[in-house]
Parts: structure tokens; C-alpha cells; sequence
């Protein structure tokens, strides 16, 4: 939308320039300070959406290093339970490798809960740059707005009807542009929310193989 609403400020000095339009030295001032409002929020946009790219991006390692740890996990208790089946003789060797097998199955654990607050703090970071490109979209509803007042003026410095309706469909172009923004930050929250979940799951997954193993000490 910001490009199109540079455009839309380069195509309006053009139409000035042509037809000796001379506006207001507000309005002058008014462009210039649109123009610069407009390139910071081209800059904005662009690093908010490498960095939400970034932390989207981690927060799938994160869950793949859980899907890992999990199997892990699994192989670990499958061997505590197959321990039992042993011959009695064996008892002292059984529980040396309960042993180890615990100490694996306690680090698993460790590295689950921290992979569970990365990820919870990433998920914050997205909801961080959702909440900065929502106000983004505020600022640049409030520019187009300016610059229907712009176009106003332009009409009554002596622009024709067909110039005023050319810019009014160019201005219908960028709010469409601006809902379509709008779906994808929304498509971004939901995957963001899909990801949670299977820290989530992975974390009960992980608190239950590890009852079973405390029963199997017993």
C-alpha cells in the first residue's frame, strides 16, 4: 500500500506540473511531509517482515528439535519397560540402566521445557511485530485519508473530474491491497498458533513417559 501511495503523490505533482496547477504552500508542505512519512513506513514494513520471517523460522527448528527429542524419549521407555522381562540375576545390571536411561529421559526434559519458553517467547516477538504492522496499516489508513483531502484541493486548484476519479480508483486499489495485508498477518498468527500446540503436546507427551518410568522404579 505504501507504494501505491507514492505513486499516487508522484502521479498528483505530474498532473500539477502539467496543467500549471499552482497549490496551496500547505498543500506543498503537506506532500513533502507524506512523502517522508511514507518512506519510513516502507522501511518499517520491510524489517518487520524479514524479522517475523527470522522468528518464524526458529520457532520451526524449535519444534523440530522437539519432534526429535520425543522419539528419543519413546526409544528410552520402550526400553524401561522391556527391562522387567529380564532374568532376576541380572537385577543390578537392570537398574544401572534404569539409571542411565533416567538421567537421559531428566535431560530430554530439561531441553523440553527450554525449547517450551523459546518458543513462547518467540511466539510473543510475532505477536510483537503483528501488533507494530497493525499500527502500520492505522497510520497509512490515516494517510490515504490525507490524501483525499489532497485530492479535494487538487479540484478546486482547477483539476478535471476525470483526473479526480482516476485517483479515487487508484485509492480504491490500495485499501484492497491493504485488506489483503490484513489476511495474510491473520494466515501468519494462525500457523503461529499451530506451532504452540505441538510444543504443547509434546510437553504432555513428555510429562506421561515419564510417570511410566517413575511407576516402572517402583
Amino acid at each position: 500500500m505504501e507504494k501505491q501511495l507514492q505513486q499516487q503523490l508522484n502521479q498528483m505533482a505530474q498532473y500539477q506540473r502539467e496543467r500549471g496547477i499552482q497549490p496551496p504552500p500547505q498543500d506543498d508542505k503537506e506532500v513533502l511531509r507524506l512523502r517522508k512519512e511514507l518512506e519510513k513506513a516502507q522501511s518499517d514494513v520491510k524489517n518487520f517482515a524479514t524479522e517475523k520471517e527470522r522468528l518464524q523460522a526458529q520457532l520451526e527448528m524449535l519444534v523440530q528439535e522437539l519432534e526429535k527429542n520425543q522419539v528419543e524419549l519413546h526409544e528410552a521407555t520402550k526400553k524401561l519397560q522391556m527391562a522387567p522381562q529380564r532374568p532376576a540375576e541380572d537385577l543390578s545390571g537392570q537398574r544401572k540402566q534404569l539409571e542411565d536411561e533416567r538421567r537421559k529421559i531428566e535431560e530430554a526434559k530439561r531441553q523440553l521445557e527450554e525449547q517450551k519458553r523459546s518458543a513462547e517467547t518467540k511466539h510473543r516477538q510475532v505477536e510483537e511485530k503483528e501488533r507494530q504492522l497493525a499500527e502500520l496499516d492505522r497510520q497509512l489508513q490515516k494517510q490515504q485519508q490525507q490524501m483525499d483531502q489532497l485530492q479535494a484541493s487538487l479540484q478546486k486548484a482547477g483539476g478535471t473530474a476525470a483526473a479526480a476519479t482516476e485517483l479515487t480508483k487508484k485509492l480504491s486499489d490500495a485499501e484492497k491491497k491493504v485488506e489483503q495485508a490484513q489476511e495474510e498477518a491473520k494466515r501468519s498468527a494462525t500457523e503461529m498458533e499451530r506451532l504452540l500446540q505441538l510444543v504443547q503436546m509434546s510437553q504432555e507427551e513428555q510429562n506421561q513417559k515419564e510417570k511410566q518410568i517413575m511407576e516402572l522404579q517402583q
